[in-house]
Order: structure tokens, then C-alpha cells, then sequence
């Protein structure tokens, strides 16, 4: 009987973070182990609440950016795990409709990264312009796709009726007449 993918997927996944984690403790450089554990546990908290991504996209999106909040200023690695699982939650957001929410979490973000920069005691920027321009673009992405999701759903209804034919053609068309009627161009089938 053949594994499902998902759990090849999902084993894969476990046995490369146990590996990059094992790997992360065995070498500490003289980092305190319980900030390494902190900054580990909020990777794995905030990358594991998209899992209700689509459910609930607006709480996993300030789930994930509390945690990136909390990570970058005490972590001793400054990994972009966090910072995609953002990204991926603001893209999602905008994706379910919620533009005014994606739009202001972007903004807080922007706002936290240039405090956080700002007020940093060292010369050396953690975040560069790109990765800020990457966020508020992927919530522009998802937009324009929630857009033109809309469309096509528009475009294409209503569905056409069982037995082919629609109210303004009642009888069905013959053989090698063109496209079904009531069907529009384009429409998935």
C-alpha cells in the first residue's frame, strides 16, 4: 500500500527541522541555550499557526508577526524562517479578502522594522530594503489574484444548466456548431 504524499511530505519535513535543530544546539558559539531554545520556539510557534492560515488568516498573520516581533531582537541567528511565514500570512490574507488588515499589518510591520533598525546599538541592518518591498508587494500579489478570482467567478456565471442549453437557447446545438451553449469562453468546464 503506497504512502500518501502528504505524510512523505510532512515525515521529510520533521526529520529536516529535527536535523537543522540538533545542529543548531550542537553548535552554540557561547550563545546562552536557553535563548537558542526561545528563538526555536517561536520559529516553530509561528511557522505552525499557518497551518489555520485559511481558516483564520488575520489572527495567524499577528500570531506570526508577534513572533517575529519577540525573535529578532533576542535570537542569536537572525534565520528568514520567521520572515517568509509573514510573508506567507500577509499574502494570505490579502488572498481571503481582507485588504484593509493586510494592509495595516504590513504597515506595522514597516513601521517595527524601521524602529527596530533605528534604535539598534550597532551599525550592522538586520533587514534590508528588499525584504520590507517583499511584503508589501506579496500583499499587492494577493490582491490583484482575490481580484481576478472574483472576476472569473463572475465572468463565468451563471454555470450552465444540465442539460446544456440556456434560457435564451432551448434546444441543444448540433453537432460541430461551436462551443455549448450558455457556456462562455474561457470558463472552466
Amino acid at each position: 500500500m503506497p504512502v500518501p504524499a502528504h505524510r512523505v511530505l510532512t515525515g521529510t519535513a520533521a526529520a529536516a527541522l529535527a536535523a537543522v535543530l540538533a545542529w543548531d544546539l550542537g553548535h552554540l558559539d557561547g550563545a546562552p541555550p536557553g535563548r537558542v531554545a526561545l528563538g526555536w520556539a517561536l520559529t516553530l510557534t509561528g511557522c505552525g499557526a499557518l497551518y489555520w492560515r485559511l481558516r483564520w488568516p488575520v489572527p495567524v498573520a499577528v500570531v506570526v508577526l508577534l513572533c517575529n516581533t519577540a525573535y529578532y531582537p533576542l535570537a542569536q541567528r537572525d534565520w528568514p524562517l520567521l520572515l517568509l511565514a509573514l510573508a506567507l500570512a500577509l499574502y494570505t490574507v490579502a488572498v481571503r479578502g481582507r485588504l484593509a488588515a493586510a494592509v495595516a499589518l504590513a504597515a506595522v510591520t514597516l513601521l517595527a522594522v524601521v524602529a527596530g533598525e533605528h534604535a539598534a546599538a550597532s551599525d550592522a541592518r538586520h533587514v534590508d530594503n528588499l525584504a520590507l518591498f517583499l511584503l508589501a508587494g506579496l500583499v499587492a500579489v494577493g490582491r490583484a489574484l482575490r481580484v481576478r478570482q472574483a472576476y472569473a467567478v463572475t465572468r463565468c456565471w451563471p454555470p450552465p444548466s444540465p442539460g446544456g442549453s440556456s434560457p435564451s437557447s432551448p434546444r441543444p446545438a448540433p453537432p460541430g456548431a461551436g462551443p455549448t451553449p450558455g457556456r462562455r469562453r474561457g470558463c472552466a468546464r
